[in-house]
């Protein structure tokens, strides 16, 4: 019998034995561009292919005032509060292994799930090491911890015959749940030649509690489902939970779960899964990476998946263990700064080059006064004058200074400027004189001056003076030869007089 087609690929998936795995950026196993988390169809296996997984994860706790918050997420619902995802890593792509973290944080700042996947090529198992943080300020209690995955295998096609039913049980030994089909059971029996198939998950530490839920029960905080008795056949959710208790902040657990699948039970695997968990990978950035010294740098780290120790060199002799240290260089020069991590999976090295730029205490400014210019040169009483310049910073950092007009020895204005290195500054300062003279302007060791002329007489009416118009001299004869005219008609008349 020939395998179906492939399936569709997406950047989040990977194709490996018999495990079809999308990984959302929720950490989840589901759907992605089409595509179902489940089984793949090598060669002997062609049945697995119509199966599906439904999965998600869930985290419960008391908090201070004694009410009970849930977080879950399935599928592709989530609670409300709820997860939102925080970062995507594929930390390690090669021949034989696939490796991703993927970070996720409540919605309301109280809890931090950081989960790496560790997915052998050549394995028909995928591992997920899973690290709950409290990252809030008030410590929670009662706290739990479920993985939990709708196992809907062999369902539906032409080689399907369970209709979302399967046989579940539980592998104490392994602590394991686990669902498969056989020949026989349940009373419906497979196509003649049919293999039969097993799919568990398994966890570690020991679980709590790991046993069969109802298969839409994903969101409860305890299991409604107490089976006494196995193999139990229907469609139910298999649930591996672990209860932690207190958690302070900062305070976190780290667990795991192992999805696999086999035609026997004793191809399926336990937990912990060789060669799982991965070595992390080691990222970082700073803040500033240049200024004077003394520098202070602000380092954080952005390193992926579960991390357990820090070591920082600096470049100058100094080192520190913390995860986001700050550090101060004292003294000018460049530097190269790496970041060793540790993990449950190994170490990982991270070097910048040359990252870290210190410069020397630059030069103090200085500040000038250049081209000083009065206009007008020349003025009338009360007529206005400009006087301006330019403050200049020859210095190598930025520096104010306060520039006074002085006149004729007397400080009259002021003006505070800043001005950048390299930099300048136009200033203007106004003035007006009523007397006639010369004023002496000085500003910071420009000189120069500025006149203030007479106002000149008014000018004669148009038609006057040389036109033809009389002046006062004028006007001065003319009534004394009016007055001796008069004084000689006077004389003419009295002699008349006595001739007659």
């Amino acid at each position: 019998m020939s395998p179906p087609p492939p399936h569709p690929t997406s950047p989040h998936s990977v194709y490996k034995g018999l495990l079809r795995i999308g990984i959302s950026n929720y950490g989840e196993l589901l759907s992605i561009n089409g595509e179902s988390a489940g089984l793949e169809y090598p060669s002997g296996y062609e049945h697995i292919a119509t199966g599906d997984w439904v999965e998600g994860y869930l985290a419960a706790y008391m908090d201070g005032g004694g009410d009970n918050v849930a977080y879950a997420m399935f599928d592709d619902r989530s609670s409300s509060p709820g997860w939102v995802p925080v970062s995507y890593n594929i930390i390690k792509d090669s021949a034989t292994m696939l490796g991703v973290c993927v970070v996720t944080e409540t919605d309301d700042g109280m809890l931090r799930l950081e989960q790496q996947f560790c997915m052998p090529k050549n394995e028909n198992a995928v591992q997920i090491t899973m690290t709950l943080t409290n990252i809030g300020a008030e410590t929670t209690t009662d706290v739990v911890f479920k993985r939990c995955v709708d196992l809907d295998t062999d369902s539906g096609g032409a080689n399907g015959w369970a209709d979302y039913d399967n046989i579940f049980d539980i592998d104490s030994s392994r602590n394991m749940v686990y669902a498969y089909t056989t020949a026989t059971y349940p009373p419906t029996p497979r196509t003649s030649g049919q293999e039969s198939h097993y799919v568990g998950i398994a966890g570690c530490p020991t679980p709590d509690y790991y046993d069969v839920d109802d298969w839409d029960d994903y969101d409860q905080r305890d299991s409604p489902v107490n089976f006494t008795t196995y193999p139990q056949y229907n469609d139910y959710t298999a649930t591996l939970q672990w209860n932690f208790g207190a958690m302070n902040p900062g305070g976190s657990e780290t667990v795991q779960v192992v999805y696999s699948v086999g035609n026997t039970l004793d191809e399926l695997h336990g937990c912990p899964l060789a060669p799982c968990p991965l070595a992390p990978l080691a990222d970082f950035s700073a803040v500033p990476t240049t200024g004077l010294a003394p520098l202070t740098v602000q380092f954080t780290d952005l390193s992926a998946c579960s991390i357990t120790s820090w070591l920082w060199q600096f470049g100058d002799g100094e080192s520190s263990t913390a995860q986001n240290p700050i550090h101060i260089y004292r003294y000018p020069g460049t530097y190269t700064v790496s970041l060793t991590i540790s993990g449950p999976g190994g170490t990982d090295r991270e070097v910048k080059v040359d990252y870290i730029e210190v410069f020397t205490v630059m030069a103090p400014a200085r500040l000038i006064v250049r081209n000083l210019q009065i206009v007008p040169a020349q003025a009338f009483p009360e007529q206005l004058v400009t006087i301006s310049a330019d403050v200049v910073n020859q210095g190598g950092s930025r520096g104010s200074k306060r520039v006074d007009l002085v006149i004729n020895g007397q400080a009259e204005q002021a003006i505070r400027v800043g001005v950048d290195p390299g930099g300048a500054q136009h200033i203007i300062f106004t003035t007006t004189k009523s007397a006639p003279g010369t004023y002496e302007v000085f500003i910071e060791g420009q000189t120069s001056a500025f006149t203030v002329l007479l106002r000149p007489q008014a000018p004669p009416p148009a038609g006057a003076g040389a036109a033809g118009g009389l002046d006062t001299t004028g006007i001065i004869a003319i009534v004394v030869i009016g007055v001796l005219l008069i004084a000689g008609v006077i004389v003419v008349f009295v002699l008349t007089r006595r001739a007659v």
